[in-house]
């Protein structure tokens, strides 16, 4: 599970300069930085399982809401529907094409290359020619993202068994409350 990625710049016996004395600690190799095989190792074990903060909830609040984001090369959709803030992957159960752009308000998101059409949480309302298929489309939605809110902010989480989100934001809760987030807005 920890093996090193393909490309990425091998670490071993980099960890002794930077944990000297500040005075005499040096940073990583640069190569390191730019590195795909760094990236990929980054995108596999910190964004793709821990609580990632997208946007506020006042960014969502009538239903139908939504705005899109870009997350490591992931698309995603968050929406604002009857029952709640959801997240969803942005790419449609078909070809994959996103099916939604930018932020507004809408009903519905319609994929522009084969016109399959997904209510604002995602689940399959209509796919034009797919009557003969044998694929059972009924309950056929945009895979969801585990999402939760705190002090106003919307966080998501790609895995499949996230941390629980009451257990990851413990260690933030005291050190921060004194910003008061939940009484911060988006300024223009």
């Amino acid at each position: 599970m920890n093996a090193p990625v393909a490309g990425a710049p091998a670490l071993s016996g980099l960890g002794e300069p930077m944990r000297r004395p500040l005075a005499t600690a040096r940073h990583l190799p640069s190569e390191f930085y730019a590195s795909p095989g760094a990236f990929e190792q980054d995108k596999r074990k910190i964004f793709m399982t821990h609580w990632l903060c997208v946007g506020r909830e006042e960014e969502l609040k009538n239903t139908g809401d939504y705005f899109t984001r870009n997350i490591v090369g992931e698309p995603i959709i968050v929406a604002r529907e009857a029952s709640g803030i959801v997240a969803m992957l942005n790419q449609c159960l078909h070809r994959g094409v996103e099916v939604a752009f930018g932020e507004g308000n809408a009903r519905r998101f319609i994929c522009p290359y084969h016109a399959w059409v997904y209510d604002i949480g995602g689940k399959l309302t209509r796919a034009p020619h797919m009557e003969g298929c044998d694929a059972d489309l009924a309950s056929a939605r945009l895979p969801r993202l585990h999402t939760a809110s705190w002090r106003g902010w919307i966080f998501i989480n790609f895995s499949a068994t996230p941390q629980s989100f009451d257990e990851f934001i413990a260690g933030y809760e005291k050190p921060l409350w004194f910003y008061q987030t939940d009484k911060c807005r988006l300024a223009g």
